[in-house]
């Protein structure tokens, strides 16, 4: 087999590459803070299996993240939030941390389709149980389409 070398380069670059699709903290909402005030002034979108509350993230008012009481050094390093709520209803632990896991994966391979930075909530409907990938990555698409509707409105 042969081996491959990259440049310094060229590693970092593949390495930024790698990083850029991982769900790390910086992508989560975690505080009740952060769902609370989604829930609260964000939008909400209803589709077939999921349930989504948006929004959006203004960097050039606040240079960081302070208004979302999220503990960000920085404007530069934000990416859109993503914050789940999965009710018991839908099953035991395994169901629902495979509901989660598919949701996280739409997310990520949906996040290039969205106009700008947000935060956003979402809830599984009471079908989405059996949802497939395929269901919840739809769910996505009507969401950024939504979206820019609403930004050019």
């Amino acid at each position: 087999m042969a081996a491959v070398l990259l440049s310094e380069r060229e590693g970092l670059q593949v390495e930024n590459a790698l990083q850029d699709n991982r769900f790390t903290k910086a992508n989560r909402l975690r505080k009740s803070v952060e769902f609370d005030r989604v829930f609260k002034n964000g939008t909400k979108v209803v589709t077939p299996v999921l349930v989504f509350f948006w929004l959006p993230v203004n960097l050039q008012e606040t240079g960081c993240r302070e208004l979302a009481g999220a503990s960000f050094e920085t404007a530069g390093n934000f990416s859109s939030r993503l914050g789940l709520v999965v009710s018991k209803k839908a099953g035991n632990a395994v169901v629902r941390n495979r509901i989660k896991r598919m949701i996280r994966e739409a997310f990520r391979l949906s996040k290039h389709l969205f106009p700008f930075q947000f935060d956003l909530v979402v809830i599984p409907r009471f079908g989405a149980k059996d949802g497939q990938l395929e269901a919840y990555i739809k769910s996505f698409q009507t969401l950024a389409k939504r979206m820019k509707r609403r930004k050019k409105g």
